[in-house]
């Protein structure tokens, strides 16, 4: 089981920092999730594919974009 941060669509990577820095307080965490985290769908499809080859059979998508066309974006990025 893993997890991983994104945020799809125009101004993902604006929107993904944002949220994580007033999420996340300080400290190394915020530093290393915003560095990770999936901000375009070949991210998210890279990412997705990368922990199934590594055997992960439960991956949690943390959506950073306040809207739910976040779910559409995500399942255009992983091919749903």
């Amino acid at each position: 089981m893993a997890i991983a941060h994104f945020a799809l669509g125009p101004g993902a990577e604006e929107r993904l920092h944002n949220s994580l820095a007033s999420y996340y307080t300080s400290g190394t965490y915020i530093r290393e999730s915003i560095e990770v985290g999936l901000a375009t769908p070949e991210k998210v499809a890279r990412e997705v594919a990368a922990y199934t080859e590594a055997g992960c059979d439960e991956l949690i998508l943390f959506p950073h974009g306040g809207d739910l066309e976040q779910v559409d974006l995500l399942a255009d990025a992983v091919g749903l």
